[in-house]
């Protein structure tokens, strides 16, 4: 079966590749997930949560973010909401540490939380260990990036063997590698840069081109459509979200195509150079060189854009 990554907020995550991601952004809540652990010897390792016992979801298998309080229960909005009625609304809490211990919290359900033979108010496990919610066994394991299960419960601190590296990630210098992982923050970034410097641009330059009696209503309306139009993008825009990084490339061709015909041809360089930049860096894991030149791109039309609106600005100034 696949490995499930869900959000603390309940929203599933769907994502290509899982395991050449280390970070992972929620389109609902905004949150930036962490799904590595990393040792001293700068071994990596993945937690999972295994459902080994229940009426349903046995060998189902999820993913567990770091640092984050991670609900289960019946009600919707819960990390994993099971309907079960042996469960309680909201039956536990847990918490990964990123030494790789797992934090199990029972948040006064009916049925009880259970590590072993014990009835737990709050308790930890280590690789391996597994606690009863319900009618539910779930257990703990470590595993590193080549599939294999690390084999003892001090084996997260203990071995100096590396994590074997699959796919591009193996070919990403360390010195790229945050651009890598991060590549989401930096392309909606940009975006929300663009839509700044377009809504601006708008609302000088097209008073300049255009023919209409009323030339600043269609510019404040040109530029709050490009501004906002953008800013949904940027907000939207997360691993997983297929549909919307689609939307934000031709959205920004389109509009490329209508600053060309209406005689902005700054804005519309502009958004065919930040499209390129974008498509390198978040339309498939790229490698290190590949998302270097993925931001140069987008950062040179930022700049290109910039300059074209102090330009614009300047020749309206002088034409008044």
């Amino acid at each position: 079966m696949a490995v499930v990554v869900c959000c603390p907020c309940g929203n599933p995550l769907d994502c290509e590749h899982i395991e050449l991601v280390v970070t992972l952004s929620c389109p609902h809540c905004n949150r930036e997930l962490t799904l590595e652990l990393e040792d001293r010897s700068n071994r990596c390792s993945r937690a999972l949560l295994t459902v080994m016992e229940g009426p349903f979801w046995v060998g189902e298998q999820f993913l567990l973010p770091v640092g984050e309080d991670l609900l289960i229960g019946r009600s919707s909005g819960n990390w994993l909401s099971i309907d079960s009625d042996a469960l309680s609304d909201v039956h536990c809490r847990l918490q990964l540490s990123r030494e790789g211990s797992l934090i199990v919290e029972d948040r006064n359900s009916a049925t009880g939380t259970w590590i072993d033979a014990k009835r737990i108010a709050s308790g930890r496990l280590r690789h391996s260990g597994s606690f009863r919610a319900g009618d539910f066994r779930f257990r703990l394991d470590l595993r590193v990036a080549d599939g294999t299960t690390i084999t003892n419960a001090l084996a997260l601190s203990a071995g100096p063997a590396p994590m074997q590296v699959v796919g591009r990630v193996q070919k990403t210098p360390s010195r790229f590698r945050w651009l890598v992982t991060n590549r989401y923050k930096v392309a909606r970034a940009m975006l929300l840069a663009f839509a700044c410097l377009a809504g601006a641009y708008h609302l000088v330059g097209v008073p300049r081109v255009s023919h209409s009696d009323t030339p600043w209503l269609w510019a404040s309306l040109s530029g709050a459509v490009v501004a906002g139009s953008m800013i949904l993008c940027s907000r939207r825009l997360a691993m997983g979200q297929h549909v919307v990084s689609y939307l934000t490339l031709s959205a920004l061709v389109v509009l490329a195509i209508v600053d060309l015909i209406w005689g902005l041809p700054v804005a519309a360089i502009a958004g065919l150079a930040l499209a390129g930049g974008l498509t390198l860096l978040v339309m498939r894991v790229p490698s290190g060189s590949q998302a270097i030149l993925g931001a140069i791109v987008g950062a040179g039309a930022l700049l290109t854009l910039f300059i074209g609106c102090c330009a614009a600005a300047s020749a309206l100034a002088g034409s008044a």
